[in-house]
């Protein structure tokens, strides 16, 4: 039988997740009070169940309930419902900075708890997400949690929840940072005299040429690198700069820690 799912909250992240699930016919139904969220979706996905109060909502109906809601709604959302969930609820929380000890203590009951970070890829089915659990959980709980999110993309079950932390400023930010180093390389583009719509057309061809080529060819990064670089070339100069300051590398290395910093801090303050 198909798990039944029950998505509570439909933000950004939520609704990328019910397009994916929604399309790969898993079994969602959605909680969120907001009558917005309800219109939007009628307007976008057909035949889901939908919702606004939790009194509505047979909680004995489903399997599986994913928590993706602000970080600051959170405690009293598990205070809420905790009387309407029961042991055998698989709980996944993609609450950004709440750890299960936290999430516990709100449901007063030992429940099947795991968390998950996805990023905004999984609208493609491109998301790098993690996975953790303090819970000793069965072969099925893990096997469903992973057939549930590996339609989002790939996975890593993580051995610490304080892993989640630097997870959540790499791969968490990992979009951000491609996006940002493309920018880069648009505004030296423009300025040396390509148009800005141009650039922006060869950057994108840039990126899906770079994406496609890497699935083709399954080598490591650094054998890519001495592909397109050849010896005495321009790229080799260009590699040979980078390398030599080592500004890239390092910048790179203190920007994530100091977003790790930053997720521990945000963890401090939610639990």
């Amino acid at each position: 039988m198909k798990d039944q799912i029950l998505l509570i909250g439909c933000g950004n992240l939520g609704r990328l997740l019910l397009q994916v699930w929604h399309k790969k016919r898993c079994s969602v139904s959605v909680f969120d009070k907001r009558k917005n969220v309800k219109n939007l979706l009628n307007n976008e996905i057909s035949n889901v169940k939908f919702f606004q109060n939790i009194i509505d909502i047979n909680f004995d109906e489903f399997s599986i309930i994913v928590f993706c809601i602000k970080p600051q709604d959170s405690k009293k959302l598990f205070y809420d419902i905790s009387k309407f969930i029961n042991k055998e609820h698989i709980l996944v929380s993609l609450v950004a900075g709440l750890e299960i000890n936290t999430i516990k203590n709100c449901l007063k009951k030992n429940n099947n708890i795991i968390r998950g970070m996805p990023n905004i890829f999984c609208g493609v089915m491109r998301s790098s997400t993690a996975i953790f659990s303090s819970y000793k959980l069965s072969k099925t709980v893990k096997k469903k949690i992973d057939n549930l999110f590996n339609l989002l993309g790939a996975n890593l079950w993580l051995n610490k929840e304080s892993e989640i932390n630097f997870f959540t400023a790499m791969f968490g930010g990992g979009p951000a940072y491609f996006f940002y180093f493309f920018n880069v390389i648009l505004r030296i583009a423009e300025n040396h005299g390509i148009p800005k719509k141009k650039a922006e057309k060869l950057l994108k061809n840039l990126l899906a040429g770079s994406l496609e080529f890497t699935n083709q060819n399954e080598l490591s990064f650094s054998k890519l690198i001495s592909l397109v670089t050849s010896k005495g070339g321009t790229t080799e100069e260009a590699i040979k700069h980078f390398e030599e300051n080592d500004n890239f590398f390092r910048l790179f290395s203190q920007g994530i820690e100091k977003a790790t910093l930053k997720s521990r801090k945000i963890n401090k303050s939610l639990n």
